[in-house]
């Protein structure tokens, strides 16, 4: 058992000890390692500026079958304690100038200055370091790819057509010599990571405690005695309560050292997701498997949050807007919940009992999600309306599925966020469609039932009404993209008719 915590960054080892591991990131890296050229400004991973590059080490990420291997991804310095940074790979921007003996500029670097892709520099370093992540696994580039690269990349005066300029330009000076993994993934690097992984961590300082076990059972032993203790897989929230709200932890649990919560596979047409696999690696195993959810998944969060990001942390942190919640639901997915005497396996139904209220006891712990899969017999959509398009909060989100026999309805479910204090299922809206035609006569009546099932709150993101309204509309939305009687002539009538209607309706009012 080690005391400290181990990861290399740029390419010097670091070992940590006490009180620092409680840092974050950001903080270690300014205030005790003087390298200040990663940024803090919201504190909350939204804008960017703390961006760095990772690379984290686990034995089932190293075969030739593994998401990313290898991979150097963007994450957010300003809510990550160090604790969690354990046999990982950094490297902050300072460190770009490693990888030449000339120290010259990385050509994203230079092409910034060329292209004038900066102007009060703050957001600078952070958007060097998403461009550099994005050329490391990605060759001829686009506009879009940038795009979608910076998108947890904000900045507020430059503009981002001299920045898209500048990392277009880039793409003409790159070279291997600029290459990250073969300046800091080298063998003797990943040699001692593997060593360092073999054991577990135990951290105590004046009244904080971090354990890192190396077994499940381990983990739920420690967190069966520990009633206060929280288990930490991201912070991706936990670190925003900590830096703007204070919330105080003491004891700490990471399960980043135990070998079977990094299952990613298909089993007989049920897909396993292990508690440690990130949103990012599920997205990139999906992509074929499951196109819907894929594409979803880019609304999700910015890179650096699902870099680091669980689907399991999703699922328990229990939000009511929750982004991959529904889609679970209406999949009829389950965890797999294990403890100290044996596992059990909770439907998605069933394990929100209330705001922030899960079907989880304290010597407990989530193994893992299954996920059916979906067949071609099947239509299902998902959708998130939100203020801005790319890292909000979504005002409403939902999943709608659906399986048809002539245009009649056999099986039915939906599932809406953000109309309740949890992530629900509309049980009665799918009972009174279940059997019936699928039309728009039918869909104007479950509208109505619809709103029985809902109890939205009025929030900065919009209205108990302006809720109401959009769960309506996506049900709208969902017959119309999947009924045979509604040809896109057909659809817009229809719309327009009710458009027409429903303002007649406020006029009267």
């Amino acid at each position: 058992m080690r005391d400290y915590v181990c990861f290399y960054l740029n390419g010097k080892r670091q070992i940590v000890r006490g009180e620092n591991c409680f840092l974050t990131l950001a903080d270690y890296l300014r205030n005790h390692l003087n390298l200040t050229g990663t940024k803090v400004v919201c504190s909350e991973g939204d804008c960017g500026a703390c961006t760095v590059l990772r690379y984290t080490y686990a034995p089932e990420m190293q075969n030739e079958e593994s998401i990313r291997p290898l991979q150097f991804v963007t994450i957010n310095s300003c809510i990550v304690p160090l604790f969690l940074l354990d046999c990982s790979v950094l490297v902050t921007v300072e460190g770009l100038t490693l990888l030449t003996k000339t120290a010259e500029l990385h050509p994203i670097q230079q092409a910034m200055i060329d292209c004038h892709g900066s102007q009060c520099g703050f957001c600078t370093p952070g958007i060097v370091m998403s461009l550099c992540a994005l050329n490391e696994y990605k060759k001829n580039i686009k506009a879009k790819n940038i795009q979608n690269a910076l998108t947890g990349n904000l900045c507020r005066c430059t503009g981002y057509l001299p920045i898209i300029e500048s990392a277009l330009k880039a793409q003409e000076k790159l070279n291997p010599k600029f290459n990250l993994k073969k300046k800091f993934l080298t063998k003797a690097v990943l040699q001692d990571l593997a060593n360092i992984w073999d054991q577990e961590i135990f951290l105590h300082s004046q009244d904080k405690k971090f354990w890192a076990p190396k077994s499940l059972s381990e983990s739920i032993k420690i967190k069966s005695k520990n009633p206060h203790i929280r288990l930490f897989s991201s912070a991706t929230d936990l670190g925003v309560l900590h830096n703007k709200r204070k919330i105080e932890s003491q004891h700490f649990l990471s399960l980043h050292l135990v070998k079977e919560l990094y299952e990613l596979k298909i089993q007989e047409n049920v897909l396993h997701i292990g508690a440690r696999i990130t949103l990012t690696q599920l997205q990139d195993f999906i992509k074929e498997i499951v196109p819907e959810f894929y594409e979803f998944l880019h609304l999700f969060a910015s890179p650096q949050i699902k870099n680091v990001a669980t689907l399991v942390g999703n699922l328990a942190n229990a939000s009511p807007i929750a982004d991959t919640v529904p889609f679970l639901m209406v999949m009829k997915a389950s965890n797999v919940i294990v403890s100290p005497f044996g596992s059990r396996q909770v439907s998605l139904d069933d394990f929100y009992l209330g705001y922030k209220k899960i079907n989880l006891e304290q010597n407990e712990i989530i193994q893992k999600v299954l996920i059916p899969m979906p067949t071609k017999k099947n239509q299902f959509k998902l959708y998130k309306v939100s203020n801005r398009k790319d890292l909000d909060i979504s005002t409403v989100n939902g999943a709608f599925y659906i399986e048809k026999e002539a245009e009649t309805v056999r099986n039915l479910r939906f599932a809406l966020g953000g109309v309740a204090a949890t992530v629900i299922r509309l049980k009665k809206t799918e009972a009174f469609l279940e059997g019936k035609l699928w039309n728009q006569k039918n869909i104007s009546l479950a509208k109505k039932h619809l709103l029985n099932e809902i109890s939205p709150l009025t929030d900065l993101r919009g209205s108990d009404l302006f809720r109401k309204k959009i769960a309506q509309n996506l049900l709208q939305k969902f017959f119309l993209e999947t009924s045979l009687e509604t040809s896109l002539e057909t659809s817009l009538e229809t719309s327009l008719e009710t458009f027409i209607k429903t303002n007649e309706k406020y006029e009267e009012l």
